[in-house]
């Protein structure tokens, strides 16, 4: 696997900083790579949701993910979401909430 330079969406910190001021313990994991998402959501104990953020000027049909991301996706499909904006990120995390309320 090849080593690229970190690089962020224009978005991705007020979407990362906007989760944790709604009280969010967000891990942000953007430099790891190889496919691993953003964001690191913890929804409840042993429970996290992961996040892609991608740019909000580029429809989420014609994003592309790299074959990385769609091994990710191959193995965690249901603990994963794409988001353009801290509203989608918001209404993910809610979705993780209700879904997974113990």
């Amino acid at each position: 696997m090849t080593r690229r330079a970190c690089r962020v969406d224009s978005n991705h910190a007020p979407i990362r900083d906007g989760l944790r001021a709604a009280g969010y313990e967000v891990l942000d994991m953007s430099a790891i790579g190889g496919g691993v998402p953003d964001l690191c959501i913890r929804i409840h104990p042993g429970r996290s949701l992961f996040i892609e953020v991608k740019r909000p000027d580029i429809k989420k049909a014609q994003q592309a993910l790299t074959k990385e991301q769609e091994t990710w996706w191959y193995f965690n499909n249901e603990i994963t979401r794409v988001v353009q904006s801290l509203e989608e990120a918001i209404k993910e995390c809610k979705w993780a909430e209700e879904k997974w309320r113990g």
